[in-house]
């Protein structure tokens, strides 16, 4: 609810935003799961950064802001103490220091190296929309300024774990995409493209999208669109995050492009199906990240801002809701 008001333009300062920032600075963390901190985290960045362009915590408040700090470091610890190669359950139990499974290795790994596939094998029960949140929480903290000790390792471990349990065939298909403009293309959209006069750059790419979580050994993993967008949030953020060497940038782009092409591939049977179930609002916002954080305007065509704030508005409920099945 408070990332809802700030993201439509309420001040930070407002009493209810307040009571509702209050309530996030005194829960006690062992209560907290991965969905929780990862949302009290983008909750902060979204206040921290408003959009109705009000500074918070206000430049006099210098105490103010050192105890936000040191709130959103707990919680990022707290984030880090329930990654589990590379990925995150609901967590309640791993925030206990004495009960954490995983402890992540020292040292600098590089993307595809034996020692790094190794690590990058979860030992717990996880799934890649806790993992999601996990990954957009540690992502708000990094642009207030507050990051894990072990980040270089904690996204390599994310960038790992999300390309080895990715599809490994897929059909090949000619993918086709818009970037917005005017910024400059992210890496996966520099090398190898046929650009259109219509400014839609196209090449060949597999479709290979990702699972809820890796199946047992032998099964064939089966992809969603909701937790493709999960996959590909996690490469664009985890990359972002790091400075990736020529050939570890490559594979992260690769994986990047396999997934818009399942995406492509899939948009009438799973993303926006015609005359069938519309998506959820989980699935919307994965796209809105996808889109965003890909700088994409569109996939295979497909408009994903325009048809997603048709469908949202048309869904919207008398009383500003939305129930997508719930109350």
């Amino acid at each position: 609810v408070g990332l809802a008001l700030v993201q439509s333009g309420v001040s930070p300062s407002d009493p209810i935003l307040q009571k509702i920032w209050k309530d996030q600075l005194t829960q006690p963390i062992f209560q907290s799961t991965t969905y929780t901190l990862g949302l009290q985290l983008m909750l902060l960045d979204a206040m921290m950064h408003a959009p109705c362009g009000e500074a918070w915590p206000s430049p006099e408040a210098k105490e103010g802001k050192k105890e936000v700090l040191t709130w959103a470091q707990k919680k990022v610890d707290a984030l880090v103490a329930g990654c589990d190669g590379g990925a995150w359950g609901y967590g309640s139990r791993a925030f206990d220091p004495k009960a954490v499974s995983y402890v992540v290795p020292e040292g600098k790994m590089e993307i595809g190296s034996d020692a790094l596939v190794r690590a990058a094998v979860s030992k717990a029960f996880y799934d890649y929309s806790n993992t999601q949140y996990a990954v957009l929480g540690l992502k708000a903290a990094a642009l207030c300024g507050v990051r894990p000790k072990s980040e270089e390792m904690i996204w390599r471990l994310v960038i790992q774990h999300f390309l080895r349990v990715q599809q490994a065939k897929g059909p090949s298909v000619a993918l086709e995409l818009f970037a917005e403009i005017p910024v400059s293309p992210p890496d996966f959209l520099k090398k190898g493209w046929e650009e259109a006069k219509t400014g839609a750059r196209t090449r060949r790419a597999l479709a290979r999208g990702w699972p809820y979580n890796a199946p047992p050994k032998g099964h064939q993993p089966t992809s969603t669109a909701s937790m493709t967008a999960a996959g590909l949030t996690a490469l664009l953020v985890g990359s972002s995050e790091l400075k990736l060497k020529p050939a570890e940038r490559e594979k992260v782009d690769e994986a990047v492009r396999d997934g818009l092409a399942w995406m492509q591939s899939e948009w009438a049977a799973h993303v926006f199906p015609p005359g069938k179930a519309v998506p959820g609002g989980y699935l919307l916002y994965g796209l809105e990240r996808m889109g965003v954080l890909g700088s994409l305007r569109k996939v295979g065509g497909h408009d994903w801002y325009a048809e997603g704030a048709r469908l949202l508005l048309d869904r919207q409920q008398e009383g500003g809701a939305w129930s997508d099945g719930y109350e």
